[in-house]
């Protein structure tokens, strides 16, 4: 039982304010064994102190999402094979993010699903704009110039090509 401690009635484990004047019960007035992190009285009838405690784990596709983004802008300044982990980074992401949500609390890591999701993004938009960098650059001139090249020497062998 609860005692007020504004007008010391009597109220039951389970109220949050007095049933006879209204003010808050304060939960800690008993033994002080009351867990204002968890919520539980531990002088409860109810706590038997078997009670389950749920542990929270951190879901492995948000870990994943975030690994997979950090080795996709690694290997993006090096090489276009960066582009696979970061589209890897990029759907882990997604997917995990749903699975938290769906799980209720039972799950965290939506920070770092977050962060797999903008690295992965980010290199991906980087090495989309490198290779159109380099098609534009690279074709203005020597690629024009080949083909101008292979064209006039099938017109002069009469459509059958010499060197190329």
């Amino acid at each position: 039982m609860k005692l007020c401690l504004k007008c010391n009635s009597s109220n039951q484990d389970f109220d949050t304010v007095c049933i006879n004047c209204g003010s808050p019960l304060d939960s800690s007035n008993g033994s002080g064994t009351y867990d204002t992190n968890t919520g539980m009285d531990f002088d409860s009838p109810s706590f038997s102190g078997t009670d389950p405690i749920m542990l929270v784990k951190t879901n492995g596709m948000a870990i994943a999402s975030l690994v997979l983004g950090i080795v996709g802008v690694l290997l993006s300044c090096c090489c276009y094979i960066g582009l696979i982990p970061a589209i890897l980074a990029i759907i882990f992401g997604i997917i995990s993010k749903a699975e938290i949500k769906k799980s209720l609390g039972n799950q965290k890591g939506d920070g770092m699903a977050l962060a797999g999701i903008i690295l992965g993004g980010l290199v991906l938009l980087v090495t989309i704009g490198l290779i159109i960098l380099a098609m534009v650059i690279g074709g203005t001139n020597s690629s024009y110039q080949f083909w101008e090249e292979f064209i006039r020497q099938i017109e002069q062998n009469n459509g059958v090509s010499g060197q190329y």
